[in-house]
């Protein structure tokens, strides 16, 4: 309990942030997998609206459980220039993540178009413009979640 007493009420929300994230992809994205293995009419059909709204639902009522646990008894925490400097600096991190993994997944749609056997984890890629939404989203995904462990570190760093 010392730890959670220790930590500001900005650590707090992005820890919250994080929890969030992780159990929305691990949520969203077995059941997404499974359904592009499934071929792209799985993808484009009613399971897939499914699983978007249910993910969108779980992801608001988690939000609301775990802010709502913070901000139970109504504080507030004003932002100061260290706050700023902070996110500054990870949304820098998450920018040029975000252009990594999209330069990334660039690359990898090339190589498949041109090499002369399939890559392993293709069928993301024969899944078409689909699949390759998938693979934007988690990139947008990944580059969420380095932006936090970024600002965290910085807030721990700084203790």
């Amino acid at each position: 309990m010392r730890i959670i007493e220790n930590v500001s009420l900005r650590e707090k929300e992005l820890w919250a942030e994080l929890l969030i994230d992780l159990l929305v992809a691990a949520y969203y994205y077995p059941r997404a997998i499974s359904l592009m293995t499934e071929g792209t009419a799985a993808m484009a059909g009613r399971e897939m609206a499914g699983l978007v709204a249910s993910t969108i639902v779980f992801a608001i009522v988690a939000g609301i459980v775990l802010f709502g646990t913070i901000h139970y008894h109504g504080e507030t925490e004003k932002a100061d220039e260290r706050d700023f400097r902070f996110e500054i600096s990870s949304n820098r991190v998450a920018y040029w993540s975000l252009n990594f993994f999209l330069v990334l997944i660039l690359s990898l749609l090339t190589i498949n178009e041109f090499a002369s056997r399939p890559m392993p984890g293709a069928f993301i890629l024969e899944a078409g413009p689909l699949g390759v939404g998938q693979l934007i989203l988690l990139a947008i995904f990944l580059a969420s979640i380095t932006r936090v462990t970024t600002q965290l570190f910085h807030y721990r760093r700084s203790v």
